[in-house]
């Protein structure tokens, strides 16, 4: 299983991380704990290589699903938020 997620998978570059960060600051985007910014940022990223809507972020940390649902209005879609006992296969 492993295998067949390691071929869907496309990491963004660093130019494309820098421009996800530069986006989320420009639409006020931030999580209050500063270790979680780096979360968003991936999520952000992911959105611009999948395409907003294609994209989920899976957590329970408080903060960071706030946070998120600020950049899932900033985008009108965004990425999904799912608590991980949520997420099936």
């Amino acid at each position: 299983m492993l295998e067949r997620w390691g071929k869907l998978i496309r990491m963004p570059s660093k130019d494309m991380l820098t421009e996800a960060a530069q986006a989320l600051d420009s639409e006020n985007v931030r999580c209050r704990d500063p270790e979680d910014q780096k979360f968003l940022i991936l999520t952000k990223a992911a959105a611009n290589i999948c395409g907003v809507g294609s994209t989920a972020l899976i957590t329970r940390d408080k903060l960071l699903r706030k946070a998120a649902k600020k950049l899932r209005a900033a985008e009108r879609g965004g990425a999904m938020l799912l608590l991980p006992e949520d997420f099936t296969e």
